[in-house]
């Protein structure tokens, strides 16, 4: 395998996981403290991330730093699909806790 192989790997899978939690390549950026620009580097394989910058990548996306280097067929429809379910479930239960949260609070403010 190539160094540009794997950094294709890398990219994919930074581009993948971040849209299955739903980040936009700003907020992802923010939260590594990169730039858009520089994020968007490194999805289209122009760019290699450092390793602070892959270390801090997992610690965002909730991953270990070895899964952004597995190829993507690795990863099987079933494992793809009860992930996107776990995350729709976490969202959902965190989306109705902010919410009565917020509501607890206009009630009693």
């Amino acid at each position: 395998m190539t160094g540009k192989e794997v950094q294709s790997i890398i990219s994919e899978n930074i581009k993948c996981h971040r849209k299955i939690r739903n980040l936009s390549q700003a907020a992802l950026a923010e939260k590594l403290g990169i730039s858009v620009n520089h994020l968007c580097n490194i999805e289209n394989s122009k760019r290699w991330l450092s390793v602070n910058v892959l270390a801090k990548m997992a610690e965002v996306l909730y991953m270990d730093p070895y899964e952004l280097l597995k190829s993507p067929e690795t990863l099987g429809s079933k494992e793809e699909a009860i992930l996107r379910k776990y995350i729709d479930e976490t969202e959902d239960a965190l989306s109705k806790t902010i919410e009565k949260m917020r509501s607890n609070y206009l009630q009693h403010g």
